[in-house]
């Protein structure tokens, strides 16, 4: 094989994938803008419908319960919702968190370090029957949420899914400070110190 059968077997071999290349790079600005507008994600295994997850949610508290929803959202929190939804979203969320730890207070329950996360506090509310079942998987669904939300950037929220998160959230914390707490009666749980 000589230089010029080598040069050519290279051309022959590279034309396809830097056509490719050109493309991509043609057509990339339309495709990022078209990234805002991207209301789900699917990467192999993984599967994120914000949009989708809220109105389950939403749809099983409507369902699963007599109760009404809160009322609608503050003016301040439809403002945060139209500016950041992603800020509203996480606020909501500290106010389930405010609400959990302010429950753990009023028990009288101190975690031991390990199992100082939510969701361990969750589970025992539910193991000891201070709440029920469709408290707590609105807790582990809106947390599924709220984890996305926070840890994937660039996830295309809008107003509605922050105020569909916010109700949620205020129903939420609406179940949690409705505990009685004076009928927890004996040892603090496991995991409690």
């Amino acid at each position: 094989m000589d230089w010029m059968q080598f040069v050519a077997a290279m051309t022959s071999s590279l034309a396809w994938p830097l056509a490719a290349i050109v493309l991509g790079l043609a057509i990339r600005g339309p495709l990022i803008g078209l990234l805002p507008k991207i209301r789900s994600l699917k990467y192999g295994d993984l599967q994120i419908d914000l949009e989708q997850q809220l109105k389950e949610v939403e749809a099983d508290l409507t369902e699963g319960t007599a109760a009404i929803l809160p009322a609608p959202p503050s003016e301040e929190a439809v403002e945060l919702a139209t500016i950041s939804p992603d800020v509203a979203m996480l606020q909501s969320w500290f106010e389930v968190e405010i609400a959990l730890n302010s429950l753990m207070l009023k028990l009288g329950w101190k975690m031991a370090p390990q199992h100082n996360r939510s969701i361990h506090k969750m589970w025992l509310l539910r193991e000891r029957r201070l709440i029920d079942e469709l408290t707590y998987s609105t807790f582990v669904r809106l947390l599924k949420i709220r984890n996305q939300v926070a840890h994937i950037k660039g996830m295309p929220l809008n107003q509605d899914d922050a105020l569909s998160m916010s109700s949620s959230c205020a129903w939420l914390v609406e179940q949690l400070e409705s505990v009685d707490a004076s009928a927890e009666t004996g040892d603090a749980p496991s995991g409690a110190v």
